[in-house]
């Protein structure tokens, strides 16, 4: 395994009404992550009712999905952080870009949307530390004419993933894991 992250939080929104949406490619990384590791390492789930983690041992690793809403993710990640004490510079946060096509990525350090209420949340609540936090910034952008280019930000990444889209969001993540995992 190539990465140096400890921790890798994925955003996205509870509940089955938001199960397949594009706000939610956080969890869906976090799920195939998961999966992709569980074939070589053994791995111990966690449920609780404000996250879901996942630890893998051998790799000094922890995939976790916050289970409020998006826009208060910052609150479980500030505490999940507090209690665990890890470095901010060993910290990945997964969530979806609509600034970035779909299927492509961005791993940057203190480089994120300004208008993302999951990120604005993350660094209001941890401050200075999280503009240490690398982000994994995940394309959902598949806006091609202009009547879709009329929809509001906010509209499309609560829109459903078509199964096509799905399908190529998960070609991207198969470059993430070859890349970095």
């Amino acid at each position: 395994m190539q990465t140096n992250f400890k921790i890798i939080f994925g955003l996205g929104n509870p509940g089955t009404n938001y199960s397949n949406t594009r706000h939610n490619a956080g969890f869906f990384f976090i799920d195939k992550l998961k999966d992709y590791l569980a074939d070589s390492y053994s791995v111990t789930e966690e449920n609780k009712k404000e996250y879901s983690a996942v630890t893998i041992p051998n790799l000094d690793l922890v995939l976790v999905k916050p289970l409020l809403f998006m826009n208060n993710s910052g609150i479980v990640i500030r505490d999940f952080l507090k209690y665990h004490n890890y470095n901010p510079k060993k910290v990945l946060i997964a969530f979806d870009d609509l600034d970035i096509e779909l299927g492509e990525y961005k791993i940057q350090q203190d480089k994120y949307p300004k208008d993302h209420n999951g990120i604005n949340s993350i660094l209001e609540q941890t401050g200075e530390s999280g503009r240490e936090f690398f982000f994994l910034r995940i394309g959902i952008n598949n806006r091609g004419d202009e009547q879709e280019k009329k929809i509001s930000g906010i509209d499309y990444v609560l829109q459903k993933f078509s199964k096509q889209e799905r399908q190529k969001l998960e070609e991207g993540f198969e470059g993430i894991l070859q890349n970095y995992f």
